[in-house]
């Protein structure tokens, strides 16, 4: 019972330590929870298309702007994604 260990992290707002950046996955948010990936409704290929914003090698987009402008545009429910808050996550890779 409690918060997640994810939302212990986030709630700190303290910047990640070095390690290897290897994109930003946008994640729905949904009762507090992280419910949802981008790629379950296939909204690479729709970012892709109208926005050209492509993922990168690992699937996930390079630039906070673009993910940014993403998580604009589901919100927005103009996709028909699930609802909730849709947000860019930096992934990191550390030895």
């Amino acid at each position: 019972m409690g918060a997640s260990g994810w939302f212990e992290v986030v709630k700190r707002l303290q910047p990640l330590p070095e390690g290897q950046f290897l994109g930003f996955e946008l994640l729905n948010v949904e009762y507090g929870n992280v419910s949802h990936s981008w790629l379950c409704n296939h909204l690479d290929v729709h970012f892709s298309e109208t926005l050209g914003i492509q993922p990168n090698s690992r699937g996930l987009i390079e630039e906070l702007e673009d993910a940014r402008q993403c998580c604009e545009d589901i919100n927005d429910e103009k996709v028909g994604a699930e609802p909730g808050l849709w947000l860019p996550w930096g992934l990191v890779k550390y030895d």
